[in-house]
């Protein structure tokens, strides 16, 4: 056993040293990253956050367009309630004069 274990001993040694990195012999298996392989993960990660720049944007508009929709749909509800209990809609006169009452419209905020 103790042969097999010298000789499991000698190729590690082995592995060991053709792993090392050896400047002065310009020996090529060295260990670590090349400047080539960190700029390519650089221009990947830079293409991905491009990508999903633009998704955030479209996704901010998705959700601006329902808020919208939830809103009108709000609005239309409250009209409907309003005309069932009043029996109708407002008259022109009475939708000018309270919209003049409040300071608080769409241009002012």
């Amino acid at each position: 056993m103790s042969r097999q274990k010298e000789k499991q001993d000698a190729q590690l040694r082995k592995g060991e040293e053709s792993m090392a990195c050896d400047i002065e012999s310009h020996q090529l298996p060295c260990r670590g990253f090349t400047l080539i392989e960190l700029a390519m993960v650089l221009v990947i990660v830079g293409i991905l956050m491009g990508i999903g720049s633009g998704m955030v944007g479209m996704l901010y508009s998705s959700i601006r367009l329902r808020q919208t929709r939830d809103s009108m749909d709000d609005n239309m509800q409250a009209i409907a309630g309003w005309a069932s209990a009043n029996n109708g809609l407002p008259q022109l006169s009475d939708f000018t004069s309270t919209v003049a009452k409040t300071q608080m419209d769409a241009s002012t905020r």
